[in-house]
C-alpha cells in the first residue's frame, strides 16, 4: 500500500460520454487492504477545494495532488487509505473529480458521482458559503439517479423494499466552506447545523403547484436516498486568497486560521472516527470486493450513465462466493499440509481442516453461497489427502519392513538358505524380523498398514519360499542318500581293510611255514648228508681197514679166510650200499616233501591273491554303483539350484559354488 501518495482507480475513456475504465494500479491497491473499510469519497463544485480536504482527512499535505488552475486538477477518481483508528481495517479515502467542468456535461458527472457514492461509507458534499439551491439541486440530481437505480433493480429483480434503503446508500455530511454567518431556522431563530440542513437547505417548498410538486418530489428523493445526514461547516482556512502554500502544509501550516483548525481538527476527527464501514448483507466489505464492486459498477454503466446495482453486487457476490470457496480449500489444504504425512489422527486433522475451512468461508462468503459445493470439494479433498496419507504411511511402513527383514535378504543373497534346513532357518529369520517389525513405532502407529504390508510381503515371497523349500527337501534326499553312500562305502571299506589285512596275515603265516619246512628241510638234508657222509667215510675205514685185513690174510696165506672174508667184505659193502640207498631215498622223499610243502603254499598264496583280487574287484563294483548314485543325486540337484538361482539372481554365484560343492561331494570316487 502506497505510504505518501494517491493512486488512480477510475478514469475517463471518452469524455464527456460516461464511459470509465478503472485502472489496474488502484484495483491492486484496494485488494491490498484488510477490512473492515470506512470509504469515505469528498464530491462537490470543481475547484472549491475538495482534494484540500481531503488531504487534511487523509493526515497530511501532499496525498491528494491540489490545482491552481481553473481546469479541473482530479479526473475521474483518485484513492488513498490509511489505518482505521480503532486499530481495525482502513480508512479509504475517495478523491472525485470535480463536477461543473467545462468538458463535462451532467451525465457524466452524476455518473461518476453516483459510482463513488455507492462505494462509500459517507459521503462528503463539499460546497462553498451558506449553500445554495443550485447545490441543492445538485444533491437532487445525484439523489435522482440513485433513486433511478432503486426503482429499476427493484422492477428488473422484484425487490420489495423500500426505495433508499441504507443497504446500498451511504450517510451523507453535507460541508459548508468558508461558512461565517449565523445559522437561523425559517423561524429566524438560531439553530444547530442540522437542524438548518432540514429546515432550510431541505425544507419542503410551499405551494400547488407543478414546480413545487416536482421539487418537493426531488427533495423527498434526497431525503429517502440519503437517510443518514448532517451538516458541518468549516470557516475560511487563510486570511487573504493565496491557497498555492496549502499543498505543502497541513494543519499547522502558520497560513491556517486557529478557528479554521479547530473546526478542521473536529471535522477531522468525526470523520476518522466513522463507525459506519461499508457492508453489504450485513457483511463488512474486504478490500478485494471493493475492487470488484468498482470494477462491475464501472463496467455496468449504461449509454445514460446509469450504473446497474444489483447485478454488479451479484457479480461481487459471485466473485467473492469463489473467492471464499478457494480460500476455504486452500485452507482445508494447509491445515493437512501442516505436518508431513503421513499423521497418526487424520480424522482430527479433518475435523480442524473443516473447521478452519469453513469459519474461512463464512469470513468471505456473501448470502447463502455455494456451501453444498464446498462440502463436495472437502470430500474429494479428504479422499485424495486419505489417498496421499495411506500411501505415505503404506511407504512409510514398506521402508520399516524392508529395513526389518534386510538381513534375511541379504541372508537370501548370500545363498545362506541353499543348505539342508534352509527352510527351518529361513522360517526362524523370517518370523524374527516380523515380531520385531511389529514392535516398531511405525507399525504400532499404523497396525492395519503394516498388517497389510506384510501380507503383502508374504504374498510377494511366496515363490521364493518355494524355492526355498524345494530346494530345501532335495537337499535333504540328496544329503541322506549321501549319507547312507558315504556309510556304505565307508562298510565296504572297512569289509575290504579287514578281508586285505586276513589275507596279508595268512600270506605271512603261510610265508613263515615255508621258512620253518625249509628250514627243516635243509636241516634234515643237512643230517642226512652228514649221516651219508660219516657213513661214507666209515665204510672207507672199514673197507680200507678190512683191505689190509684181506692183503695181511693173503700174505700169510690163509687163502679160505681171505676169501670168506672178502665175501663178508661184499655183504658188508652190499649192506653199506644198501643203507646208502636209503639215505639217498630218505633224501629224495624229504625233497618231494618239501615241494610239496612249496607247492601247497605257491598254491595258498595263489588262492589268496585271487581272493584280494576278488575283493578288489567286488570293492570296484560297489564304487561305481556308487558314483551312479551320486551322479542321479548330482542330476536331480542340478535343476533345483536352477530353479533357486531364478529366484535369487544375486545370490546366484553363492548358490551355484553351493550346489557344485555339493554335487562335488557327491561325485564319482575313483
Amino acid at each position: 500500500m502506497s505510504a505518501c501518495k494517491s493512486v488512480p482507480l477510475i478514469r475517463p475513456v471518452k469524455a464527456p460520454e460516461p464511459q470509465f475504465v478503472v485502472v489496474q494500479e488502484g484495483v491492486e491497491f484496494l485488494r491490498g487492504l484488510e477490512g473492515p473499510l470506512y470509504v469515505v469519497s469528498v464530491v462537490g463544485v470543481m475547484r472549491q477545494g475538495k482534494s484540500f480536504i481531503l488531504g487534511l482527512l487523509a493526515g497530511g499535505p501532499g496525498i491528494f495532488r491540489l490545482g491552481h488552475q481553473t481546469k479541473s486538477c482530479t479526473e475521474g477518481v483518485d484513492v488513498f487509505a490509511r489505518p482505521h483508528p480503532s486499530g481495525r481495517g482502513h480508512l479509504v479515502f475517495l478523491d472525485v473529480e470535480g463536477q461543473g467542468s467545462p468538458d463535462r456535461n451532467d451525465t457524466y458527472d452524476a455518473a461518476l458521482t453516483t459510482v463513488a457514492m455507492l462505494l462509500s461509507s459517507m459521503v462528503v458534499y463539499n460546497c462553498l458559503s451558506v449553500g445554495t439551491s443550485a447545490d441543492v439541486d445538485k444533491l437532487e440530481l445525484l439523489s435522482g439517479f440513485m433513486q433511478n437505480i432503486f426503482d429499476r433493480t427493484s422492477e428488473e429483480h422484484g425487490e420489495r423494499e423500500a426505495a433508499g434503503s441504507d443497504r446500498y446508500c451511504p450517510a451523507l455530511m453535507w460541508l459548508l466552506r468558508d461558512f461565517f454567518l449565523e445559522m437561523v431556522d425559517a423561524s429566524e431563530r438560531p439553530c444547530d447545523a442540522d437542524t438548518y440542513l432540514e429546515e432550510v437547505l431541505l425544507a419542503p417548498v410551499s405551494g400547488a403547484s407543478r414546480a413545487a410538486k416536482d421539487k418537493n418530489r426531488k427533495l423527498n428523493d434526497i431525503k429517502q436516498v440519503l437517510q443518514k445526514r448532517c451538516l458541518r461547516t468549516l470557516p475560511r482556512p487563510i486570511a487573504g486568497d493565496d491557497f498555492r502554500d496549502l499543498q505543502e502544509c497541513g494543519l499547522q501550516s502558520p497560513p491556517l486560521l486557529p478557528e479554521f483548525v479547530q473546526k478542521a481538527e473536529r471535522l477531522l476527527s468525526e470523520v476518522t472516527h466513522l463507525q459506519i464501514p461499508k457492508q453489504h448483507n450485513g457483511r463488512c466489505v474486504s478490500g478485494a470486493m471493493l475492487a470488484a464492486l468498482t470494477e462491475e459498477l464501472v463496467s455496468s454503466i449504461d449509454v445514460k450513465g446509469v450504473p446497474e446495482l444489483l447485478t454488479s453486487w451479484q457479480q461481487v457476490c459471485k466473485q467473492e462466493t469463489l473467492r471464499a470457496f478457494q480460500q476455504a480449500v486452500r485452507m482445508y489444504d494447509a491445515e493437512w499440509g501442516t505436518g508431513s504425512l503421513p499423521i497418526d489422527d487424520a480424522a482430527e486433522i479433518h475435523k480442524k481442516a473443516l473447521g478452519r475451512s469453513l469459519q474461512v468461508y463464512r469470513s468471505i462468503v456473501l448470502g447463502s453461497g455455494c456451501i453444498d459445493e464446498l462440502m463436495q470439494e472437502i470430500d474429494r479433498k479428504l479422499e485424495s489427502w486419505l489417498t496421499a496419507n495411506d500411501a505415505a504411511a503404506d511407504a512409510l511402513c514398506s521402508r520399516s519392513l524392508k529395513e526389518h527383514l534386510r538381513t534375511v535378504a541379504q541372508a537370501q543373497d548370500a545363498g545362506d538358505f541353499c543348505v539342508p534346513g534352509g527352510l527351518a532357518l529361513y522360517d526362524r529369520k523370517t518370523a524374527a524380523a516380523l515380531k520385531e517389525f511389529r514392535g516398531s513405532p511405525e507399525a504400532r502407529r499404523f497396525p492395519v498398514v503394516a498388517g497389510a504390508c506384510v501380507a503383502d510381503w508374504v504374498k510377494t515371497n511366496g515363490p521364493a519360499r518355494a524355492a526355498i523349500c524345494k530346494a530345501d527337501e532335495a537337499l535333504h534326499q540328496a544329503a541322506k542318500e549321501a549319507e547312507l553312500q558315504c556309510q556304505q562305502q565307508a562298510l565296504s571299506e572297512l569289509e575290504h581293510a579287514a578281508s586285505m589285512e586276513a589275507l596279508q596275515k595268512q600270506k605271512i603265516l603261510n610265508a613263515k611255514r615255508m621258512e620253518v619246512a625249509k628250514a627243516a628241510h635243509e636241516a634234515e638234508v643237512n643230517r642226512l648228508r652228514g649221516e651219508s657222509e660219516a657213513l661214507r667215510r666209515e665204510h672207507e675205514h672199514l673197507a680200507e681197514k678190512r683191505r689190509q685185513e684181506l692183503q695181511l690174510m693173503l700174505q700169510q696165506g690163509r687163502k679160505a679166510d681171505a676169501e670168506a672174508f672178502q665175501q663178508t667184505m661184499a655183504f658188508s659193502q652190499e649192506s653199506q650200499a644198501t643203507q646208502l640207498r636209503g639215505l639217498q631215498e630218505a633224501m629224495r622223499q624229504s625233497q618231494l616233501h618239501q615241494q610239496d610243502m612249496q607247492r601247497n603254499l605257491s598254491e595258498s598264496l595263489r588262492a589268496i591273491t585271487a581272493h584280494q583280487e576278488h575283493v578288489d574287484a567286488a570293492a570296484c563294483r560297489a564304487a561305481e554303483v556308487a558314483n551312479q548314485e551320486a551322479s542321479g543325486s548330482a542330476r536331480l540337484l542340478l535343476p533345483i539350484a536352477n530353479f533357486a538361482m531364478s529366484f535369487f539372481p544375486s545370490a546366484a554365484p553363492m548358490i551355484g559354488a553351493a550346489a557344485s560343492a555339493l554335487t562335488g561331494s557327491l561325485a564319482p570316487r575313483h
